[in-house]
């Protein structure tokens, strides 16, 4: 969080809950994962801000050796100004955002109206309440970062 709070272009505005959870997809033996979401406003292009937050996961030591495989650091941009957009590296808003309770929950609590926009989208409160793996979330931590 704080490398994100120094990109340049990049201004967070809030944090939202820490949540425990269980690995969802890839390797059986990975270890729980401590999730969170950042929002913020950028003057950045969505591009540009891919490339500042993989610039951070390569500083806290991510290596991309197995598809879901187990990571110290990993940024996702879920959802940019609403934009519905892919590419060969960044697709908006993040593909499987509207069924990851790691994501949902702590973004719901963090911002009660947001809202996903794109295919399967819709308010992010009624998405968190109905993702298939919320039983994953061992817990939630209101004010952890201090």
């Amino acid at each position: 969080v704080a490398d994100l709070a120094k990109i340049e272009g990049f201004e967070v505005d809030t944090i939202g809950p820490l949540a425990r959870t269980g690995a969802v997809g890839g390797p059986d033996d990975q270890p729980d994962y401590l999730n969170t979401v950042v929002l913020g406003h950028t003057t950045l292009s969505a591009r540009a801000l891919l490339v500042q937050t993989q610039a951070i996961e390569l500083a806290h030591g991510r290596e991309r050796l197995e598809h879901w495989g187990p990571r110290t650091l990993d940024i996702d941009i879920i959802d940019y100004e609403g934009v519905i957009g892919h590419t060969a590296d960044l697709e908006l808003p993040h593909p499987r955002a509207n069924q990851r309770a790691f994501v949902l929950v702590p973004w719901s609590i963090a911002d009660p109206q947001a809202y996903l926009p794109g295919l399967g989208g819709g308010p992010v409160g009624t998405l968190a309440d109905t993702a298939e793996d919320r039983e994953t979330i061992r817990w939630v931590a209101l004010e952890w970062l201090t």
